[in-house]
């Protein structure tokens, strides 16, 4: 690298920077992005403190008291946004009426969820991004986490809903305060365990019940072929010793299946079946007409 036009010579992390405005000097604004890469590359990694997630629950409270006072004296002058950073002053509403600037400043979660995983978590960088609230779309999977679940209330398998009342369809990683470095290492992990020892079985091919494979591969027969003298059809539903099949066996839909029964009795009523003992290939000789 050339740093000849430089009166020193910079570090590492300085060299990127330079390089990186220098190739991009062209297009846009240099001003916006030699801040956007001093914010997004430099800062977040060479300051003291360090990213967020490094930083100690005590240091976060303190800077967090320091941008109510910071954000409210701001709000106090009665300016706008736009007043503030680009001085004009026919655009825009005051700071107390800004819905942005007033969730920023009443709620500690927003601003914490405004800092980027390398970016240092700071006053100015916080009130910053308040005023220009350009934040970008929200890359979080909360809108995109029902796509993922599967709901079928009428599967015996599905997970209960005991379980999923008591997790509401999220995992212990995914809370809040898995990503801080303050938590407890152990608690985290009981809790992952309890999860995954209660979480139901799952399957990626789900096996069918035995009502769903009946009703897929239902069969059905002419009513007015259900006679008694109809022997060889009739004892297809029977199995060797003579025992009626059930509706499972069968395949038959429940008011065939039954007219079925109540023939098969009338035949061992008539001397045409057994009741106890084998079948035997001459009880399947048609009867009457049916030769």
């Amino acid at each position: 690298m050339n740093f000849s036009d430089l009166k020193d010579q910079p570090d590492f992390f300085g060299g990127l920077l330079y390089q990186r405005n220098k190739f991009r000097a062209n297009e846009g604004s240099v001003e916006e992005i030699v801040r956007s890469n001093e914010k997004n590359f430099v800062e977040g990694s060479s300051s003291v403190e360090g990213p967020f997630k490094y930083m100690s629950a005590a240091r976060i409270d303190q800077i967090h008291e320091e941008i109510d006072h910071q954000m409210q004296e701001l709000e106090d002058t009665g300016l706008t946004r736009n007043e503030i950073l680009f001085d004009d002053a026919n655009i825009g509403i005051p700071l107390k009426d800004d819905p942005f600037f007033q969730l920023i400043k009443g709620n500690r979660t927003a601003r914490e969820m405004l800092i980027n995983p390398n970016e240092e978590f700071s006053v100015e960088r916080v009130v910053e991004k308040a005023l220009r609230q350009d934040v970008g779309v929200d890359n979080s999977l909360s809108g995109v986490q029902a796509n993922f679940q599967t709901k079928d209330q009428e599967d015996a398998l599905a997970p209960t809903w005991e379980y999923r009342k008591k997790y509401r369809d999220t995992t212990p990683l995914i809370k809040a305060d898995s990503y801080f470095a303050q938590g407890n290492i152990v608690e985290k992990q009981n809790k992952q365990l309890d999860f995954e020892m209660e979480k139901p079985a799952t399957f990626l091919n789900r096996p069918m019940t035995r009502a769903q494979i009946r009703k897929r591969y239902m069969r059905t027969i002419e009513k007015k072929d259900i006679d008694w003298r109809n022997t060889p059809m009739l004892t297809k539903f029977l199995n060797e010793t003579g025992k009626i099949y059930n509706r499972y066996q069968s395949r038959l839909p429940s008011s065939t299946h039954r007219k079925v029964a109540k023939t098969v009795k009338k035949m061992r009523n008539l001397g045409v079946l057994p009741y106890v003992g084998l079948v035997t290939p001459t009880d399947k000789i048609p009867i009457g007409s049916y030769i």
